[in-house]
């Protein structure tokens, strides 16, 4: 017997390239062995008004607290937002991993920006 799973998503998500750089919080700070410091790049792959999914190279634990960097254009403006991990997988060898992201503060410009009409109605 088939089930019906309601749809989880408030917010529809986006597929983008969005090049960010990603600050570890002090919060995870401990474990976690970045090769260059405690900012890395990184990219975000889809977005929506509730949060993100990013490839990084940088191993992040599940719960880590961090702050990412988004630059001017892909029509949002430029912020720097406090952003949850909630999800971790290994896309490839490279190491490469997979993040999914849920936004910490929602009354930023740039979450406000993606729950707006004119994010909402892009490319719709």
């Amino acid at each position: 017997m088939a089930t019906h799973v309601a749809h989880r998503r408030q917010y529809e998500r986006r597929d983008v390239d969005i090049p960010v750089q990603i600050t570890i919080g002090e919060s995870c700070a401990d474990q976690v062995a970045p090769v260059n410091g405690h900012t890395f790049s990184a990219r975000i792959t889809n977005i929506s008004g509730g949060g993100a999914h990013a490839t990084v190279s940088t191993f992040l634990p599940r719960g880590a607290r961090v702050l990412v960097d988004f630059p001017a254009g892909h029509g949002l403006p430029a912020g720097r937002v406090p952003i949850c991990v909630m999800a971790v997988n290994m896309v490839d060898r490279e190491p490469h991993y997979g993040l999914g992201l849920r936004f910490e503060d929602t009354e930023c410009e740039v979450v406000q920006a993606l729950r707006g009409p004119a994010w909402q109605e892009r490319d719709a």
